[in-house]
């Protein structure tokens, strides 16, 4: 099974604030790591942990509603 982008979008609305905003600014509106920590006054670094930390969460609730085939 193939998880589409419209399954990683709805997915991504179950993540905490913090963690959704770093993932759709770096995924869907494409922001670098520095443009993100402007935009959310937060350490580049912090944006990094962030995304890290959005992508597994994310993996588990794709996983969860979709099956052991999700990324």
């Amino acid at each position: 099974m193939t998880i589409t982008v419209d399954q990683i979008r709805a997915a991504a609305e179950q993540l905490a604030p913090p963690f959704r905003d770093v993932f759709r600014l770096h995924v869907f509106e494409r922001r670098s790591y520095a443009e993100i920590a402007t935009q959310l006054a937060i350490p580049p670094l912090t944006v990094g942990t962030r995304l890290t930390r959005a992508r597994q969460k994310l993996r588990a609730i794709l996983v969860q509603r979709h099956g052991a085939s999700a990324p």
